[in-house]
C-alpha cells in the first residue's frame, strides 16, 4: 500500500518541495460534494429539503474513496431534520467530517425551511442553513520528504482556520416530480494570507437537482433523474441517475457522474421506519488511475413517519 503523500513527492522529483508548498491548491473534500446516495438524502445538499419526510428523520452515511491508497477521502455525515408544530416549518442540522491526506474539515450547521402548500401534495420550500468549518492542513508531517527540513516555511506551514458559513436552497415538489437548486455553502473567505504562504479554500457549488416518478406497475416505480454541480473557476459537472424501486421494499440504482466513476446502489427498507443503503463507485476518466473504487453505507430511521405505509426512496 501506497501513500498519498509518497506519490505526490515521488512525482515532483527535483522540484523543491518548497516550490510546491507554496504553490498547491488547497482544495480539500468540501461538506457540500455529493455522496452517491443523495437522492435517498437530499437535506445534505438543499436545507429546503427539511422536514420532507413530515416526521424526525436521522441518517448517518460514511464513505470511503479509493480504499487501496493510504489517505485518500474518507467522509462521515450525520444529518436530522424535521417539521415543527406549525406543519409549514421545519428545522435540521448537518455534522460532516472529511479527511484527505494531511488535510481535515469538519463543518456543523443548522437549517430552517418554510413551506408555501398548494394543492394535492404539491408545495414550494425555501431554506437556509449557517454553522461554522473548521479547516486543518498538517504540512509539517511531509517534513521527513523535504530538500530542507530545517526551512521554518515550511515548519510553520500548519493551518487551521475556523470560519463562518451560510448556504440557502429553493425546492418545489408534487407527488411525481422534484425541482431544487442550492448553494449549500457560500464561504465567507476564499483564501488566507499568511507572512509567506497563500491557502486556497474550498470555493463555492451550487446544485440543480431534478428527478422524475414513473409508475410502470403496481410493484415497481423507476425514478430517473439529473444532478448539475457548478463550482465557481472549474468545469460544469453531472450526474444522470437511474433508480428502481420494487414494492416499494427495495431500491437498486445506477448513476454516471461525469469523467469521474460510474455509480451503483442497492437499499432495502428492513423495518417500515429503517432504511440500509450501500454504493460503489467504480472510477473513470480522470479518477480510472485507482485500482478500486469508492464505498458508502447510509442508515436511515424515521421516528412515527406520518405517511401511510413504506416511504419512496424519492
Amino acid at each position: 500500500m501506497w501513500s498519498f503523500s509518497d506519490k505526490i513527492l515521488r512525482r515532483i522529483g527535483k522540484i523543491s518541495f518548497l516550490v510546491f508548498l507554496l504553490n498547491i491548491s488547497f482544495y480539500s473534500i468540501a461538506q457540500n460534494g455529493p455522496f452517491t446516495q443523495y437522492l435517498n438524502n437530499e437535506f445534505i445538499i438543499n436545507p429546503a429539503y427539511a422536514g420532507s419526510d413530515d416526521a424526525l428523520s436521522l441518517t448517518a452515511v460514511y464513505r470511503s474513496q479509493w480504499s487501496n491508497i493510504e489517505g485518500m477521502p474518507v467522509s462521515q455525515t450525520l444529518s436530522a431534520h424535521s417539521l415543527i408544530k406549525s406543519q409549514n416549518s421545519a428545522m435540521g442540522i448537518i455534522l460532516n467530517n472529511d479527511r484527505i491526506g494531511i488535510h481535515k474539515n469538519f463543518t456543523a450547521l443548522a437549517a430552517y425551511s418554510y413551506r408555501i402548500n398548494f394543492t394535492g401534495e404539491k408545495y414550494l420550500a425555501l431554506g437556509i442553513q449557517t454553522g461554522i468549518k473548521n479547516i486543518q492542513s498538517n504540512y509539517s508531517s511531509l517534513l521527513p520528504y523535504a530538500q530542507n527540513p530545517l526551512d521554518p516555511k515550511i515548519s510553520s506551514a500548519d493551518f487551521n482556520l475556523t470560519r463562518f458559513e451560510a448556504g440557502f436552497g429553493i425546492l418545489y415538489t408534487s407527488d411525481r416530480f422534484n425541482f431544487s437548486l442550492s448553494i449549500p455553502s457560500y464561504p465567507v473567505n476564499g483564501e488566507v494570507k499568511t507572512d509567506s504562504l497563500t491557502y486556497y479554500l474550498d470555493k463555492t457549488s451550487v446544485f440543480l437537482l431534478s428527478n422524475y416518478k414513473i409508475t410502470v406497475s403496481n410493484n415497481l416505480n423507476i425514478y430517473p433523474g439529473v444532478l448539475i454541480n457548478y463550482t465557481k473557476g472549474l468545469p460544469v459537472t453531472y450526474d444522470a441517475n437511474l433508480q428502481a424501486e420494487i414494492n416499494e421494499v427495495l431500491t437498486f440504482g445506477v448513476s454516471y457522474r461525469h469523467q469521474s466513476s460510474i455509480n451503483f446502489l442497492m437499499q432495502a427498507v428492513i423495518l417500515p421506519q429503517l432504511k440500509i443503503g450501500y454504493a460503489f463507485d467504480y472510477p473513470t476518466g480522470k479518477n480510472s488511475i485507482f485500482e478500486k473504487g469508492s464505498n458508502e453505507l447510509m442508515i436511515n430511521y424515521i421516528f412515527n413517519s406520518k405517511k401511510s405505509g413504506i416511504r419512496n426512496p424519492r
